[in-house]
């Protein structure tokens, strides 16, 4: 990587951008502010969000923290994959383990190591992008393409009144299928880029009075990061790399982190009715505890959703709203390891149902209430393990229905012109259910295990009040309580939350600043036993607990009629409450961003600069220490890192023709993450994420 001083990168780029800007202005005609950006800031907060509460309101009286992110910004900014855009959101961060696509996200202080983004639930068009067996929503399910979303609402806080176990953290609500008499956005658009990256997207818009429809199709290839292996490891791991089968020493991660994707969606609405088909079908390689030999692991999977829906006004007062959602999933994962001759393999599958039923009643002038049924069920899961080295012999698991029903409500009340009172709750209930093992134990009979799994009991609730003293001025006080099952052997992990923020808003500034306090528990934390021999060993329970305190600003301003700067910092104090001299794992102290872009009549210029903390790895107690005493980290703590990301746009070069060239990481700096003992503690340095990325786009609009 480049060792020249950041200060001066910094200067000549801003230097080249002055001078790219001064030539497009110089060039062009002049501009009205309506053509540069459609809303001001205060239009924007009054615009109709749906996913806080599944209600139509606006972002100012929502009972949340909200953040969006429409198609303007996607391509004001260059974006080009989902955790690009994620990764720039308030509060987000990443983590990439290389243990699947790149994108699983920590939320204020909080990150999962165990499952990708199973603390937030993850929609699409208002369906659940969810793998039931896993309970968890890996990015490599949901490959959108960019160019297919027209808007993200993005709630963060607990929502699990709502959406249910696994919104402990907020709510990410993908939009794709806009289309108005004046907005009928088709295009179709082609990128390449590094590390041999190529995408390809299609969307097509249609309106013929009461029917829409929109398809949006997409493609996604990459070789992933190529990394040394002396780079991630320490060297007293990396001399066991020729236990593992590695004589190589340069030996790197070169398309052993291979992503392919192929995604199809259409969502049509006539009348009353909704419909919503999605397929996707990844292949994606990762790295699993030991590095691979040949061709890297693969996990191949395809997954279908299809979505029905009816919305009905019944009267002035009450207008009903039923979902049913019906869900296929396979994945086939094969093992590289130790040798060219090793075999392993874990294939699964199931069917899923989500179905919902919603009514709004507005009981008076001045009361809402919102009602909601719901009910899901993973049906005729089939896991088939064979590892024979590991002496896992076509072991299979069997669950033919596991069923949870949930009924939650939520009452909004306008006490004054000023002030609008929230509370609601919710109760789940995952039913009890049979679950089936069967291993073969090579003999003529086997081992077959059924457990009769007990019920699991979850409630929600939240509360909040919003004061508007005046246009300019918004006060909101929030409180909830959310839920995750971590799995059916553990009690659900909880969050608790009370939040404070403040909206300032005129037509050219919006400053949004938030107080907030957050509690886990119950979180699955391993801890030392005695095995009885004399030994040691590790096992785990629910005793972990972690508290946060934080601060978030934002500020958003157009000056000068053609630009726009966002600013943003998160500062989050986390602590272990049972281990109160440990420093939690995976937990930055502060998280920022600064956004800036220029748009003339076709141009955007825009730069992006993030910064995250430095991050502890994960303390296992079961690590021998060699002088008698247990107990370390699984990795280093690894620095803090900064990146400068920067994007060029021309829009309508010919006939609807745009080229869009992005730039991410632009200073080659070094991103570092650290290490996870679900997957990668071999990697005892952490996991590198990209160097300098360039991608060239050419799209059509029509």
């Amino acid at each position: 990587m480049s060792t020249v001083h950041p200060a001066s990168r910094y200067t000549s780029l801003l230097l080249l951008l002055g001078l790219l800007i001064i030539s497009s202005t110089a060039l062009s005609e002049n501009i009205s502010f309506e053509e540069i950006l459609t809303l001001s800031l205060t239009d924007l907060v009054n615009l109709e969000i749906y996913s806080a509460n599944k209600t139509h309101e606006t972002i100012k009286e929502s009972p949340a923290s909200i953040y969006i992110v429409n198609r303007a910004d996607i391509e004001r900014y260059g974006y080009n994959t989902l955790t690009d855009i994620l990764e720039n959101v308030p509060g987000f961060y990443n983590i990439y383990s290389y243990n699947g696509a790149p994108g699983n996200f920590g939320v204020r202080g909080f990150w999962n190591p165990n499952q990708q983004n199973s603390s937030m639930a993850i929609l699409v068009n208002g369906v659940h992008q969810y793998t039931f067996d896993s309970r968890s929503s890996p990015m490599e399910q949901i490959p959108v393409p960019v160019e297919a979303i027209d808007k993200i609402e993005i709630t963060r806080g607990p929502n699990a009144v709502i959406y249910g176990s696994g919104a402990s953290f907020g709510v990410v609500n993908i939009i794709t299928n806009t289309v108005t008499d004046d907005q009928k956005k088709s295009l179709f658009a082609y990128s390449s880029g590094s590390l041999n990256t190529e995408r390809a997207a299609l969307r097509v818009a249609l309106k013929e009075n009461d029917l829409k429809l929109v398809m949006n199709a997409g493609t996604y290839s990459t070789n992933g990061p190529d990394n040394k292996f002396y780079d991630l490891m320490n060297s007293d791991n990396f001399s066991t790399l020729p236990s593992f089968g590695i004589t190589d020493p340069e030996y790197s991660t070169n398309e052993l982190l291979e992503q392919h994707n192929k995604y199809f969606n259409i969502n049509s609405s006539y009348k009353n009715w909704f419909f919503d088909f999605a397929f996707n079908q990844s292949s994606t390689e990762f790295f699993i505890l030991v590095p691979s030999v040949q061709d890297g692991s693969e996990r191949k999977s395809t997954s279908i959703n299809m979505t029905v829906g009816y919305a009905y006004e019944i009267n002035d007062w009450i207008d009903m709203n039923f979902k049913s959602t019906y869900y296929q999933h396979n994945r086939d994962t094969d093992f590289d390891a130790f040798s060219p001759s090793f075999y392993g393999i874990i294939n699964s599958s199931y069917d899923a149902y989500n179905i919902e039923l919603l009514s709004n009643i507005k009981a008076s002038d001045d009361t809402s209430i919102l009602i909601g049924l719901n009910y899901q069920s993973m049906k005729n899961l089939d896991e088939l393990t064979d590892i024979p080295a590991l002496n896992f012999n076509q072991d299979s698991y069997f669950i033919d229905d596991r069923p949870l029903h949930a009924v939650f409500s939520q009452i909004n009340y306008q006490a004054t012109d000023k002030l609008k009172l929230t509370a609601g709750g919710r109760f789940e209930e995952i039913q009890p259910y049979r679950s089936t093992f069967i291993s073969d134990t090579g003999e003529a009979s086997e081992n077959r295990i059924i457990s009769n799994n007990e019920s699991i009991h979850i409630n929600s609730y939240r509360g909040a009040a919003v004061y508007s003293s005046t246009d300019e001025h918004t006060f909101k006080f929030m409180i909830g309580n959310s839920s995750r099952i971590s799995g059916d052997d553990f009690l659900p992990e909880e969050t608790d939350t009370i939040e404070l923020n403040y909206l300032y808003v005129v037509e050219n500034l919006y400053t949004s600043v938030s107080l907030f306090h957050n509690n886990l528990r119950n979180l699955v934390v391993p801890f030392l036993v005695d095995d009885g021999a004399g030994g040691l060993s590790t096992e785990e329970d629910t005793s972990g607990k972690l508290s946060t305190d934080g601060i978030e600003i934002i500020i958003n301003k157009n000056f000068q009629k053609y630009w726009l700067i966002e600013a943003g910092i998160t500062y989050q104090d986390t602590s272990d409450d049972i281990n109160k001299n440990l420093e939690p794992a995976y937990s930055p102290d502060l998280l920022s961003h600064i956004k800036l872009s220029y748009k003339s009549r076709k141009s955007t210029y825009s730069l992006i600069s993030r910064y995250v903390d430095e991050m502890e790895s994960f303390y296992d107690p079961g690590i021998d220490n060699g002088d008698g005493s247990f107990g370390n980290r699984t990795g280093d703590k690894i620095n803090s890192y900064a990146t400068l990301d920067a994007n060029i746009r021309i829009d309508n070069i010919y006939e609807g023709f745009y080229l869009n060239v992005k730039a991410n990481n632009l200073l080659d700096k070094t991103i570092r993450y650290p290490n996870n003992n679900d997957n990668n503690t071999l990697l005892d340095k952490g996991t590198l994420g990209n160097e300098r990325i360039i991608t060239v786009t050419v799209g059509i609009d029509f």
